[in-house]
């Protein structure tokens, strides 16, 4: 489908961690998490998948995660749209 579309963006609906070895290959991830019944509507809504955003914003995510030996890492991730 990447060859057919080089601007192809892909949502994700997960919750949790995701390997992604085609991310090179597409234009853009948009990660849904958990985004309720509306989740289509609310995105397409937007336009933030076809660049007429009709609302920005940032958001910032914090994940931790702890193994079973106790050892911890953590990320943080910001996103923003501007309109």
């Amino acid at each position: 489908m990447v060859a057919a579309n080089p601007n192809m963006i892909v949502v994700l609906n997960t919750g949790s961690a995701v390997t992604m070895p085609w991310l090179s290959s597409v234009a853009g991830v948009f990660e849904n998490w958990y985004p309720g019944q509306q989740a289509g509507n609310a995105i397409a809504a937007s336009g933030v998948i076809s660049g007429t955003a009709t609302a920005g914003g940032s958001s910032t995510v914090a994940v931790t995660a702890t193994d079973g030996n106790g050892v911890s890492g953590s990320a943080t991730s910001v996103w923003t749209v501007d309109t």
